[in-house]
Parts: C-alpha cells; sequence; structure tokens
C-alpha cells in the first residue's frame, strides 16, 4: 500500500503524465441517492445561505429509475481539445450528439442543429467533463485521501484503490468540490481507481450509504497516440 502524500504526489502529476487520450468513457448515476447527497451537502452550517438550491431527478418522476450515458471522447494534452460523441444514454436525453471543445469555442451538434459560443468566454457548455478525470491535480485541495490495499483493472490498465473524503468547508468557496470527478454536488465518501502508470483517474464512484450512487469511468482508453486534427473541427 503507498502512502497518501505519495498518491497526493501522482495525482498532482498526472495533469502532465500524457499528451493525448482517446477512447470510451460511461456515466451512470441512481438519482434518488444522487438527490439525498446534494441535499445533504447543502443542509451543513458552513454551506447554508439565504438562496434555495434544487437539484431536478434526472428524469421525469425521479424514483429509483438509474440513468447513463456511454460516449466516445478524445482528449489532446490538459483537455485544451476535446471531443465527447454520444454512443447510447438512458434517462439522459438533455446530452448533445456530439460535443466539441477547442480552447474558448464550442461547438454541440443536438439533431441537425449545431450551437456555438463563437469563442465567448462567458458561455460554456457541458458534456466533455468527464476529461475532469484525467486532470486530478486539484483533488488533493478538496478531499483527504486514504489509500487501500486493493489494485484492481479498469479499462485494461491496473489501478490502486482509494477513498477520497471532503475536506471542511472553505469560507470563501474557492475548494473544489465533485466537480472535479464530473459528477454532481454532494457526497461524503468517494471511491477512486487510480492507474498506476499515470496518476489519472479512470474509475470514480460516489457512495451513499454504501451504495454506488454515481460512477464516472473508462470503459477502454488509450493514451499518447496520435489524434487527427480533423477530430476537432468546427461542426457545420
Amino acid at each position: 500500500m503507498i502512502e497518501s502524500g505519495e498518491l497526493v504526489t501522482r495525482l498532482r502529476a498526472a495533469d502532465d503524465a500524457w499528451s493525448s487520450a482517446q477512447g470510451t468513457s460511461r456515466q451512470w448515476r441512481r438519482p434518488e441517492l444522487v438527490q439525498r447527497a446534494f441535499a445533504e451537502h447543502f443542509a451543513h452550517p458552513a454551506r447554508q445561505s439565504s438562496w434555495t438550491t434544487t437539484l431536478v431527478s434526472d428524469r421525469a418522476g425521479g424514483g429509483d429509475d438509474t440513468t447513463e450515458a456511454v460516449l466516445s471522447v478524445a482528449f489532446d494534452a490538459k483537455g485544451r481539445r476535446r471531443r465527447a460523441q454520444t454512443v447510447s444514454r438512458r434517462g439522459d436525453e438533455w446530452l448533445p450528439d456530439l460535443v466539441v471543445v477547442d480552447g474558448t469555442t464550442y461547438w454541440a451538434r443536438y439533431g441537425d442543429g449545431v450551437k456555438t459560443n463563437d469563442g465567448d468566454e462567458r458561455r460554456t457548455h457541458g458534456g466533455t467533463d468527464i476529461v475532469n478525470l484525467l486532470l486530478p491535480s486539484r483533488v488533493p485541495r478538496g478531499y483527504h485521501l486514504h489509500p487501500g490495499d486493493e489494485v484492481e483493472v479498469v479499462a485494461g490498465r491496473p489501478c490502486l484503490v482509494a477513498t477520497a473524503t471532503p475536506r471542511e468547508p472553505d469560507p470563501t468557496g474557492r475548494r473544489p468540490g465533485s466537480q472535479v470527478f464530473d459528477m454532481i454536488t454532494g457526497g461524503s465518501v468517494f471511491r477512486l481507481s487510480v492507474d498506476q502508470q499515470l496518476g489519472v483517474l479512470l474509475r470514480v464512484a460516489k457512495l451513499v450509504d454504501d451504495v454506488e450512487a454515481e460512477i464516472g469511468e473508462f470503459l477502454d482508453v488509450t493514451f499518447d497516440a496520435p489524434l487527427d486534427d480533423s477530430l476537432f473541427a468546427p461542426l457545420t
């Protein structure tokens, strides 16, 4: 088992450990548990404020129905250019068919239409943030890390298993939360699968009462292979 300090070092170095990544990712949620974690997060006295926060269920009717999105993804170094194309989805009907990001510009295809921000930094678009798992340097700022003895294989690559628990809230609001895992706000325990070679995260599970409530993972991934520029060409 590695020490927590060594794990922190690996995560902080991971952003620069790869030059490109391409593969298939999966995001899965159990809305009822995700909503419970969200509510508990904002019930903490240090986070209470005069405004009210509401989380809308992923599916009309909510309940215990799970949602899932499988994406074909490609990222260059540090995710400056990103591409995420929907392979399949269940419950996440809001998802675009394809998102391409190049620096501050995005293009998103919904059916036959394309939306873009024309480079306006004030307008952003979700759909490619699973790249956060490959850029985990911010995780130690927001979470205590507890390495374990277990080793598992994720996306065909050996991974160390660790647990992450949130640090106390930062009054300035600068301490990162579950957005570093591309997850909905909330959660007190996260199970991390850390690539042994690169230090990136290949799977993260949010646990609520020891039950998986939200998962972000790579089903397959290739690092450092050349990427065709056409992958990030503007959508028309």
